[in-house]
């Protein structure tokens, strides 16, 4: 199941945004996918990182559910990236496939 969640129009629909938080934590990618000694992981420029896009994979008990969510990227090398969130005041982190997100404000 796919389905695209803007978190930050998630007052309109919190129950759903606390539903998805409570699921299992996000599916990252594994250390051999992420292949940081061949390819070294940077800190992602400013602060808080940079305001991303991002299609994010959770273990449901009804199967896997792929969600849009708008987080921020906080590491990354050429083929994946290290991004942080929240659904309502649950934090969540994974890495994801650099394909998986675009920058706030680019085309999708």
């Amino acid at each position: 199941m796919t389905e695209e969640l803007d978190v930050d129009k998630s007052a309109r629909d919190p129950d759903k945004a606390v539903e998805i938080a409570l699921q299992p934590a996000p599916i990252s990618l594994s250390t051999d996918e992420i292949n940081a000694k061949a390819d070294p992981v940077k800190p992602a420029n400013g602060r808080d990182g940079i305001a991303v896009h991002a299609w994010v994979h959770f273990a449901t008990s009804q199967g896997p559910r792929s969600v849009r969510l708008r987080c921020m990227v906080t590491a990354y090398n050429s083929r994946a990236v290290q991004v942080e969130g929240r659904i309502g005041i649950y934090p969540w982190r994974a890495w994801l496939w650099a394909n998986a997100v675009t920058r706030v404000g680019s085309p999708k």
